[in-house]
């Protein structure tokens, strides 16, 4: 039994290096490894020619236009292994990564699809401070709930044949999509913890935004995840009515309402907190626990607007 590793990129060139290092000082070695450009104008494809010579195994394809969806499945489709490992070039293997997935199918005959775990790449305190917000630990994870990204995924070739491969229509949220279809079709997805995968952070305001209007954007498009945008949207549209009503009254205690509502919403960050910078100084912690509310409502009013966006793309496109 081996194992192939499928890779999408565009404009990486940036952190490629970084990526391509820790995929060639893999403890197992792949079969064959194919990256698929989507058409990159920055220096990606000279820096993967780059390093040819170091991984002699590397397939570079260059598909202009492509999207992951159809960057994934071309590579898999001509990929000649049982087992199909994917990740992305926007992230940090660990140097056990391919060999914790393929081990899970060696001494788990049924295994069939299993997801790693990523951990938060983060180089400032902006970095940090988000990761606390939304990359959960691993005590948090529910194995029987699990829902892998794809920058950490393994398979069998036959279940990707099965479920019709990754959504092409989808220009985003299609890993989750595909989570789904698997679930749908009784696939059971298998948590290792130990492969890892360490993911780079949003370096600014201006890319965390983007980030969560893509991936709502995806929702709302590709029409997952109903209840949970509904009940955000109820929530805000709640507190915008306490305002109000506060507004009208002078009374207090319609702002008071929603403060325990808050803390219980993003506790998880401020316990996360405590764990991310216990190497920084106190003070350092302190402004996160200041950033997080706002950060949180940045990131929610970004979710609503691309949900909103998603949906009415979803319609225009019927």
């Amino acid at each position: 039994m081996e194992i192939s590793v499928v890779v999408t990129v565009k404009n990486e060139g940036e952190e490629i290096e970084n990526f391509l290092n820790s995929l060639f000082n893999q403890s197992l070695k792949a079969k064959e490894i194919t990256i698929v450009d989507g058409g990159s104008t920055d220096n990606t494809v000279e820096k993967l020619k780059g390093f040819k010579e170091k991984i002699p195994n590397l397939n570079i394809e260059i598909k202009r236009g492509f999207n992951i969806s159809q960057g994934r499945n071309f590579a898999i489709k001509n990929c000649d292994t049982e087992l199909i490992a994917v990740t992305d070039g926007g992230v940090e293997l660990k140097q056990d990564w391919l060999e914790n997935l393929f081990d899970s199918f060696k001494y788990n005959k049924d295994a069939e699809v299993v997801g790693g775990f990523s951990l938060p790449l983060c180089k400032s305190w902006f970095e940090r401070t988000i990761s606390c917000l939304f990359m959960p630990q691993v005590n948090e994870i529910n194995p029987k709930k699990f829902m892998p990204s794809s920058r950490s995924i393994a398979f069998k070739k036959e279940v990707w044949k099965k479920v019709g491969g990754y959504p092409e229509e989808l220009y985003v949220g299609e890993d989750m999509f595909f989570n789904f279809k698997l679930k749908n079709l009784g696939y059971n997805i298998i948590l290792n913890p130990r492969a890892v995968v360490f993911w780079k952070m949003r370096r600014n305001i201006f890319q965390l935004f983007k980030q969560y209007f893509r991936y709502a954007f995806g929702d709302g498009f590709a029409n997952m995840y109903f209840y949970r945008h509904a009940l955000r949207f109820f929530v805000y549209i709640s507190l915008i009515l306490l305002i109000l009503v506060f507004l009208l009254t002078k009374n207090f205690i319609f702002l008071l309402i929603p403060l325990p509502f808050a803390i219980f919403y993003i506790r998880k960050a401020y316990v996360r907190s405590i764990k991310t910078f216990k190497k920084e100084t106190f003070w350092k912690m302190f402004f996160a626990w200041i950033a997080f509310p706002v950060l949180q409502f940045l990131i929610d009013i970004a979710k609503m607007v691309g949900y909103i966006s998603g949906l009415i793309k979803r319609k225009y496109k019927k």
